[in-house]
């Protein structure tokens, strides 16, 4: 009788134990998730025209960031400001990436400015690349907008909706900035995650 219970509490001891390391295990991948950035993915459509005269449609995903705070920031500046930093890549080689950078004012609750980029490897159908930003007045041809949805400066936590539209116009006078100089475009992607806060003295690598 006192073997079996003894057997009894060891087996106990070990499913526990095996609970534990479960568990343990599953807190190691959602962290490890969380580092790789694949938990809070970005996901664009981008619409132009291609070097060969082509509509296309192009919906990519950027799942990969790095760990540190070059990916994800949320950085409080001297003068009350943040600098919000959003990068998301396809590999850990950077070769393919969407980067959203935007200085918010939550005096006024205004964005001041915007600077956005998207770059691809398109096999020479296009430039593979967007490259825009706005501070005061739009650039003639340009839309960006960026409906932020929530903020909160204390915990990171932010949800957003971007839009960016340019005219064949636009194109025409940022040829380098654009998939095609002869082709209007837009791109659009939402995000909803939670960023690293920063005050002044800590600024991203």
């Amino acid at each position: 009788m006192k073997r079996s219970f003894v057997f009894f509490c060891a087996l106990m001891a070990g499913a526990l134990s095996f609970s534990s390391c479960n568990k343990d295990l599953k807190d190691d991948l959602n962290e490890l998730k969380r580092e790789m950035g694949v938990d809070e993915p970005i996901t664009a459509t981008t619409t132009f025209t291609d070097l060969k005269n082509a509509e296309r449609k192009v919906t990519a995903t950027f799942k990969y960031k790095w760990s540190n705070s070059y990916s994800d920031a949320m950085r409080k500046n001297l003068n009350g400001t943040y600098d919000i930093y959003i990068r998301r890549y396809q590999d850990r080689y950077d070769e393919n990436g969407i980067e959203l950078y935007f200085v918010y004012d939550p005096t006024t609750k205004k964005i001041i400015y915007k600077d956005f980029e998207l770059y691809w490897d398109d096999l020479g159908l296009s430039n593979g690349e967007i490259d825009v930003n706005e501070e005061g007045d739009p650039e003639t041809g340009l839309t960006f907008n960026i409906d932020l949805k929530s903020i909160d400066l204390q915990t990171g936590a932010i949800n957003l909706d971007v839009k960016i539209e340019g005219t064949k116009e636009y194109a025409n006078n940022n040829q380098y900035n654009v998939p095609n100089k002869n082709s209007a475009f837009s791109t659009a992607f939402s995000f909803n995650g939670k960023l690293s806060v920063y005050d002044m003295s800590e600024q991203p690598n």
